[in-house]
């Protein structure tokens, strides 16, 4: 995508068709682009060797895959970008050298620069006015958009309640030392141990994280889906889970659990903490010791 705003998506879109035309026909009025048309060239067919050897190597072909670390997706990208300026600021020069030409090639005598009276600064061409005006667009709409989608960026990314922290704030002081918590992956429950450092998790999440078992894989399809059906209650005691904290939606990369099925059979799981979408549930059976370790 050239620009997450749709006026400075079609403006960039208009540019580098634009820039491609002036570059590809090279029209009088445009003066000698061959020193930027080689540079756009090379980085465009430089752009389109490694995104086609990054291909490659995703289909396994061997040699490829040997050369693939050496660049990423982010480099490829930030490269093709470059080129795309390259060929958006093309009418923006036409337009300023247009300005120049338009200028004697005599200089004028020098003289020192004054505003009293009726001496005025010396009128703007429509050349350089409307290469200016290109670039107003750009200038308005990251002054006034850009925090905005910036911020629901970040949002959808960590977007924590004032239950959640109430809820991390109440765990600190409430659950015994050494309980083992079920949490969601991604969910504001991850930091559970940054307030009660003796709490087990039901699992962080961590780097290149995996599900640590098919019976927390199982219990986390269930419980985002709002049911303990089929094995739901069961797999809390295979993993021998005593707790249960809920939270909202936390981050697009996880669904939280749903507390209906909690608050549905409450003389099984207890309600101990409630603010706002934050929940913490306790396993009134006692808990199996789990299989294999503990977790």
């Amino acid at each position: 995508m050239l620009s997450p705003f749709p006026v400075l998506r079609a403006e960039i879109a208009a540019l580098l068709v634009l820039g491609l035309i002036l570059l590809a026909l090279r029209p009088s009025f445009a003066g000698d682009r061959s020193p930027l048309a080689r540079l756009a060239i090379g980085g465009g067919v430089s752009a389109a060797a490694w995104f086609g050897a990054e291909w490659l190597a995703g289909q396994g072909v061997s040699p490829f895959r040997a050369i693939a670390p050496i660049t990423s997706g982010s480099e490829l990208a930030e490269m093709l970008f470059t080129v795309y300026i390259l060929l958006a600021m093309v009418p923006i020069l036409v337009l300023l050298d247009q300005e120049g030409s338009s200028n004697p090639t005599r200089p004028a005598p020098a003289r020192r620069w004054r505003l009293a009276g009726s001496e005025r600064p010396p009128a703007v061409t429509g050349a350089l006015a409307l290469a200016g005006l290109l670039l107003v667009p750009g200038v308005a709409v990251t002054a006034t958009e850009m925090p905005n989608d910036l911020a629901t960026l970040y949002r959808s990314f960590g977007n924590v309640s004032a239950g959640d922290f109430a809820l991390l704030t109440w765990a600190s002081s409430h659950l015994p030392d050494g309980a083992r918590v079920l949490v969601a992956p991604g969910s504001a429950a991850e930091f559970l141990t940054a307030y009660h450092p003796s709490l087990r998790l039901l699992y962080p999440m961590v780097v290149g994280f995996e599900y640590p078992n098919a019976t927390y894989r199982d219990l986390n399809d269930e419980l985002t889906n709002g049911t303990l059906a089929p094995n739901g209650s069961s797999d809390l005691r295979t993993l021998a889970v005593q707790y249960i904290a809920v939270t909202g939606m936390n981050t697009v990369l996880g669904n939280p659990y749903s507390p209906a099925p909690f608050l549905a059979e409450p003389a099984v799981f207890r309600l101990l903490y409630e603010s706002g979408d934050a929940y913490v549930f306790a396993l009134n059976s006692p808990p199996r010791v789990p299989v294999g370790g503990s977790g």
